[in-house]
């Protein structure tokens, strides 16, 4: 299952969503893919990250990182992680990253890659998506991306400063 390869493989688990991502970057490769499966994958990844079933970052940069690339320029995408549930494990993700890494008292350097990559995702599901944006701000997306901008300050204050903007448009 999805849950024990995550847990006995996180660096595999990590190098695939890196893969994932970049390919989604190729709008041929993301116009391609069956979209509603890969809102479900991303949204399930997320899901166990909350669960606590794995502390590793890099797979929430990346996950992150591909819900980014798939809503680039594709509202439909972006409805879509809406509608599924994925935005709001977004923004949700993001916040749990923060409280744990606050709980540990340690610097934030390990979370910045993952806030920044989640500020750029919130950004793109809003951007081409007016009809998303009011069910965004009522899952404290602007709160968690302030967060994010006083959590990371290097990493996100350009992104969370354009996502801000786009989520409120």
């Amino acid at each position: 299952s999805l849950v024990h390869a995550l847990q006995a493989q996180t660096d595999l688990t990590a190098a695939a969503l890196g893969l994932l991502r970049q390919m989604l970057a190729s709008d041929h490769v993301k116009f391609g893919v069956d979209t509603h499966e890969l809102v479900d994958i991303i949204s399930s990844v997320l899901q166990m990250y909350l669960d606590d079933t794995f502390e590793d970052t890099r797979i929430t940069e990346h996950a992150f990182g591909s819900i980014t690339a798939l809503c680039l320029r594709n509202p439909e995408a972006s409805e879509l992680a809406v509608d599924h549930g994925c935005a709001r494990l977004v923004v949700t993700s993001m916040q749990t990253l923060m409280d744990r890494k606050s709980s540990t008292k340690t610097p934030y350097n390990g979370i910045s890659k993952s806030l920044r990559q989640g500020c750029m995702a919130l950004r793109n599901i809003a951007s081409r998506s007016p009809s998303v944006r009011k069910t965004l701000q009522s899952f404290n997306a602007v709160e968690v991306i302030e967060n994010a901008k006083d959590a990371a300050k290097i990493s996100c204050t350009d992104v969370g400063d354009a996502a801000i903007r786009d989520v409120c448009a």
